[in-house]
Formats: C-alpha cells, sequence, structure tokens
C-alpha cells in the first residue's frame, strides 16, 4: 500500500535557467541533461565543492579558484557528476573567459549541463531568486500533493472543498480518472554502480525518475497529478473507460517503458492501472487496482511489464477468494507431485509447465524463453505427465493445470 512521505518537488535546471534573472544565459554543454531536478542552488569555489555537495545542487562559479587550474577542471566535472550535482554556470569573466574544449567534451559525455553567464549578472541575485522559486514550487507542490493523497486515502470529508482546492491550483477532479502505479526496483544496486551512497543522492534519482515521467506526459499533452513513495510512483490520469481510451493508457505505459529503462540503465521498471472512475470517492479503488495488477505483473514474463486490471482475467477471481485454505488444496491437489520433485531434484518442471500452458503448448517458443534443447523439454514434459497423472494433450487436464500453477503463482504473490 502506498504511504505519505516528504514531499519531493521537481524543478528542473530548464526551469531555473529560465528565470528573468538569468536571462542572457547561454547553454554550451550537456543538453539531455536540462531535465534534471534541483533541490538548491550554490555558489562556489569549484576546488571546495567536492567536500561538502550531497546531490541535487546548481552550482554556480566565477572560477577564481580554478584560472591557475584549469587542467583539472574535466576531472571535477566528472566527480561533480558522480556526486550527483545537477549542473554548473560559469560567470564567464576575468577568471575563466570561456569554458574549455576539454571541459565541454567531458559535459556532453556525461549529459551534464554547463551554462555561461555574463560577468555583469550578479550571482547573489540569481541564487535568492532561485530560492524564491524552489519555496514557491514547495508550497504548490505541496499543496497538490496533499489533495492527492486526501484522495487515495479516501479521507477527505468534505469532497467539495477538496475539488474547489484542486480547481484553485487549476486541476479538475471532476473529469473522470484512472490510477497508474510505477513500481522501480534495484535501486540500491543501481545507486552503489553510480557511486552514489547517500540518502539525499537516493532522493536526487528518485526525483529524475519522477521528472522523467512528468516529462512523458507533458510530450504525449496529459496533465496528471503524481506522488512518489518508497519504489513507487503514483499517478492520477485522466481517462475514460472505454476500449479507445484504455489503448491510450496502454500506449502510454509503452511509452514509459521504452523511456524509463534508457534513463536508467540498470532499473527494472513495471507498470499496472486500475479502472477508471468517474468519482473521486473511488480513487481509491483504482489505486488497489493498479496495486494488484503490479503484483500479477511480477509473476509474468521478463517481456510482459505492463498491464491493466481489466486485463487481469482468472486473477480477478483470485483477489477476491477470502478463503487462502482452499487455494492451497487446489494447489495441492494438481501440483504436489511436480514441487516435491523440484524440491528433491532442483529440477525446472513446474515453471516448465506454466511456460509451456503461457505458450499454448508451441514447443519453440517454450524452449526460447527457456534457453533449453527441445530435446530437454520434451523430456521435462513426460516427465510432468508421468508425475502429475495429467495428459497434457487434454484440453481438460490442460485446463486445469493451467489454473493450478496460476493458482500457484497467486500464492506467491
Amino acid at each position: 500500500m502506498v504511504k505519505r512521505g516528504a514531499v519531493l518537488i521537481t524543478v528542473k535546471v530548464k526551469d531555473v535557467m529560465e528565470l528573468p534573472e538569468l536571462a542572457g544565459s547561454k547553454l554550451v554543454a550537456g543538453e539531455t541533461g536540462i531535465e534534471r531536478v534541483v533541490s538548491w542552488a550554490h555558489v562556489v569555489d569549484l576546488n571546495e565543492v567536492l567536500e561538502w555537495v550531497q546531490g541535487g545542487e546548481l552550482l554556480f562559479t566565477t572560477g577564481m579558484g580554478m584560472r591557475d587550474n584549469i587542467s583539472q577542471m574535466p576531472e571535477l566535472v566528472r566527480e561533480c557528476y558522480k556526486r550527483g550535482v545537477v549542473g554548473l554556470v560559469i560567470n564567464v569573466g576575468p577568471h575563466i573567459q570561456q569554458t574549455p574544449p576539454e571541459v565541454l567534451a567531458t559535459a556532453n559525455e556525461l549529459d551534464f549541463p554547463i551554462f555561461e553567464v555574463p560577468w555583469e549578472v550578479k550571482l547573489v541575485k540569481v541564487t535568492r531568486a532561485i530560492y524564491t522559486y524552489i519555496a514557491k514550487k514547495n508550497i504548490e507542490e505541496k499543496s497538490i500533493q496533499d489533495i492527492f493523497e486526501n484522495v487515495l486515502e479516501g479521507s477527505a470529508y468534505n469532497y467539495d472543498n477538496l475539488l474547489a482546492r484542486a480547481a484553485s491550483c487549476d486541476y479538475d477532479l471532476t473529469a473522470p480518472h484512472q490510477i497508474m502505479v510505477i513500481k522501480f526496483e534495484q535501486l540500491a544496486s543501481y545507486l552503489k554502480e553510480a557511486g552514489m551512497l547517500s540518502e539525499q543522492q537516493m532522493v536526487v534519482i528518485k526525483l529524475e525518475i519522477l521528472s522523467t515521467i512528468l516529462g512523458v506526459f507533458e510530450r504525449l499533452g496529459k496533465k496528471v497529478l503524481t506522488l512518489i513513495r518508497l519504489d513507487t510512483v503514483v499517478i492520477m490520469l485522466p481517462s475514460q473507460r472505454n476500449y479507445k481510451e484504455q489503448q491510450k493508457t496502454r500506449e502510454i505505459a509503452n511509452e514509459l517503458l521504452r523511456t524509463l529503462p534508457g534513463r536508467f540503465s540498470g532499473l527494472s521498471f513495471r507498470i499496472g492501472w486500475g479502472n477508471p472512475y468517474k468519482d473521486i470517492s473511488e480513487a481509491k479503488k483504482s489505486l488497489a487496482q493498479a496495486e494488484q495488477a503490479i503484483r500479477v505483473v511480477s509473476t509474468l514474463p521478463e517481456a510482459q511489464k505492463v498491464m491493466g486490471y481489466d486485463e487481469l482475467g482468472f486473477y480477478k477471481v483470485l483477489f477476491n477468494i477470502k478463503d487462502r485454505e482452499e487455494l492451497e488444496s487446489f494447489r495441492s491437489e494438481v501440483l504436489d507431485g511436480l514441487l516435491e520433485y523440484d524440491g528433491k531434484h532442483a529440477a525446472e518442471l513446474a515453471n516448465t509447465l506454466s511456460t509451456f500452458l503461457e505458450e499454448n503448448g508451441n514447443c519453440a517458443r517454450v524452449s526460447e524463453r527457456l534457453y533449453i534443447h527441445r530435446n530437454t523439454l520434451k523430456y521435462r514434459l513426460q516427465k510432468i505427465a508421468d508425475i502429475s497423472g495429467r495428459n497434457l494433450s487434454d484440453p481438460n487436464d490442460r485446463m486445469l493445470l493451467y489454473f493450478a500453477t496460476i493458482v500457484n503463482k497467486f500464492l506467491r504473490l
């Protein structure tokens, strides 16, 4: 279940650099990194920066401490990137008249944005404007997220007041919506691989994930509400309950799944969504459905990472069965022999059976999915038939075995 947490503000590098106080700034490297999220801004001497950065900082410098050590700048850029700094703004003038080519090359390699601003720009005035902007966004997003939290919890005692608050933030909660959930995994190993070990750096990566998700919705012309909790992003998506609209939801999920792994190589993503609803009091139900879809996705082949609640099929029945003992009894009756054999011999009979039934008996696809030779598959299928006492060519036996494998996966969720 999604729980409350700290509000995460998605102020991007490009947003900050578009402030009036930074008119005249020029992006000179790392263009694809301007979507990164800024937590704070500092004016620094670059040779001191590595002592205190925590991640998420946009750094401004006159380069005064570097003018005699320009050759060190590429390595400092690499260290800044490694520690989660989101960009560098150079106040070009007497100390650094132009960003060195080798620094630009390093920044482009890392997608690390570097800007130049004229010497006349007063950095104290700029950072004050950034602090004010971040504080304003903090207030706005906290209000919106508070509204979303209340909607999801179904705890709003006055829905009219909630609708009015959302309208004041230019969001229409009276329109039909559905809840989408995006789950990301292997975050700890991803951070370790990137050399990011602090709590702040973890927050920065989560913000980057959220920012990337919002960027996809912006490109698709969808205005959404979002929350990020632990390893999950929850999205309130405007949508109608008809086939055409639900196809669009699937297309959005597939676009997210194309975009996120490319941006965060090493993380695994799964996406599920609930049914659309007309009344915001039903948002909590749509969230529960999305979470059920996510759980089912975890049992499916690697290529199938998105699913809507309306696609759960037999799993819907299982989620509504309260007597777990009946399900365990059914699994035991049909599969115990195979499961016991697997346990004793470290075999893969139950998994082979499940894959065989999912692929409707197509041995070529089963062999490909399991990375085994056709002869190995043939041996396993005969073993399954012998142990289970079922005929894999008989429609009734196959149906029984299929339901049993589904129940087995469900009980392990």
